[in-house]
């Protein structure tokens, strides 16, 4: 979005989630498969995958990955380096905000 011309300092959550769902729904019409992988925290994010299967007519499924050890989960964190441009890395402390916050 960036690339597009979206000031960084945009809030871009929401608009990422619809160029995702464009995306997706391009690759569905091909009649391909799609995995998103995106936190989907709130019910909304959830309704939006839920809408483009039932338009596409194809079936869909949410997973949940929880790692169960949470000192492996806090190592491998702080431990990897995404280097994607913009982003910084993830503390723990925002994961552990974030988890709160997701929606059940």
């Amino acid at each position: 979005m960036w690339r597009a011309g979206v000031a960084r300092g945009q809030p871009t959550g929401l608009a990422a989630y619809v160029v995702a769902e464009a995306v997706a729904g391009g690759v569905l019409a091909l009649g391909q498969t799609v995995i998103v992988d995106a936190v989907n925290a709130v019910e909304a994010a959830r309704d939006q995958w839920r809408s483009l299967a039932g338009r596409s007519g194809v079936p869909m499924a949410f997973i949940e990955v929880v790692c169960s050890d949470p000192l492996v989960h806090r190592r491998r964190l702080e431990g990897r380096s995404r280097g994607i441009d913009g982003f910084p890395e993830p503390t723990w402390e925002a994961v552990e905000r974030l988890r709160e916050e997701v929606a059940p």
